[in-house]
């Protein structure tokens, strides 16, 4: 889903963000 987002015109205005995509396992 963050993938798709990032592609989107939604995240257009993202600057200098950081998401882990782990799965999950920082949750943990």
């Amino acid at each position: 889903e963050l993938a798709l987002f990032l592609c989107s015109d939604a995240a257009a205005q993202v600057r200098g963000a950081a998401w882990n995509m782990d799965g999950g396992w920082l949750a943990q």
